[in-house]
């Protein structure tokens, strides 16, 4: 028998899906990614998710997801850095249209995927150093363009592992428009 009459891809159209999960923001708005998990711009506190993702086709999706973490002292926030008891609430509501590769690699297991969106982040009321010297910020909202890739590792036809990145570039606009830079979320889920 050939490969393709061995591997069954599943038929997800009209299903939808759950994640709840836990992601990392990278935050020192020059998408330098050499120190990830340990650099002064990595923020990594109360960081849940949840998402849901409704298959329009085989290789189509669409999803949504809602996040939250917290950027504490001593660490970067656009550009400028979070001082002593200042920390900042992290909240961003995102939705993107999603391409699967799964049916074009004939996997069961390994579903990698690229995805573009957009997506509103808040960033709350924090005291930070700045080029210009120590400021208080109101809590700063801003537009994204989103875009990314990830991947489900289907461990059975309803339960699978999901790890994804996402780049997400701020759009620039009021009177705050210069504290607003670009980060990168990273996220795990299942």
């Amino acid at each position: 028998t050939s490969l393709e009459d061995e591997i069954q891809i599943r038929d997800i159209k009209g299903d939808w899906l759950l994640t709840f999960g836990v992601n990392l923001i990278e935050d020192d708005a020059a998408w330098n990614l050499t120190d990830i998990f340990g650099g002064s711009s990595s923020n990594f506190s109360n960081p849940f998710m949840v998402g849901v993702e409704y298959y329009t086709s085989t290789n189509f999706s669409v999803n949504a997801t809602v996040s939250f973490n917290k950027y504490v002292e001593g660490k970067d926030i656009d550009s400028g850095i979070i001082q002593k008891g200042m920390g900042a609430n992290y909240f961003a509501v995102d939705a993107s249209l999603k391409y699967s590769f799964q049916t074009l690699l004939n996997t069961s297991v390994f579903d990698p995927y690229l995805f573009a969106g957009l997506g509103y982040t808040s960033i709350g009321e924090h005291t930070g150093l700045y080029g210009d010297g120590l400021r208080t910020l109101p809590t700063i909202g801003r537009l994204t363009l989103n875009f990314g890739l990830g991947a489900n590792f289907w461990i059975s036809d309803a339960f699978g592992i999901n790890v994804n990145a996402m780049g997400k570039a701020g759009i620039k606009q009021g009177d705050n428009s210069d504290y607003i830079s670009n980060q990168v979320q990273f996220s795990v889920g299942g």
